[in-house]
């Protein structure tokens, strides 16, 4: 037997290439970035508090056309995350 040479798979990047299909791996690995980014800050934070950042940055990643800039989404998230832990964002 050898040993697989290689990055090891990752289970939440296999998870969204699964749902969004259509992504490209720069999109995917960008999205997932922000995704942990949240879980971490859901872990600290507490659900509630984490489910209304997520969707206040998700409409402010959102297009007209429904669709989601994943680029932008990643970018809001990092931001509000941080001025949430400050204490400077606007829906606390």
């Amino acid at each position: 037997m050898s040993k697989k040479t290689g990055r090891p798979k990752d289970p939440i990047l296999s998870m969204y290439r699964e749902l969004f299909p259509e992504w490209s791996d720069r999109t995917l690995r960008t999205f997932c970035k922000a995704e942990r980014q949240w879980q971490a800050f859901r872990e600290y934070a507490g659900e509630e508090v984490a489910l209304e950042v997520r969707k206040e940055v998700t409409e402010l990643a959102s297009r007209e056309n429904g669709s989601l800039s994943v680029r932008k989404y990643a970018q809001a998230m990092e931001v509000a995350i941080v001025l949430r832990l400050t204490g400077k964002f606007a829906g606390k």
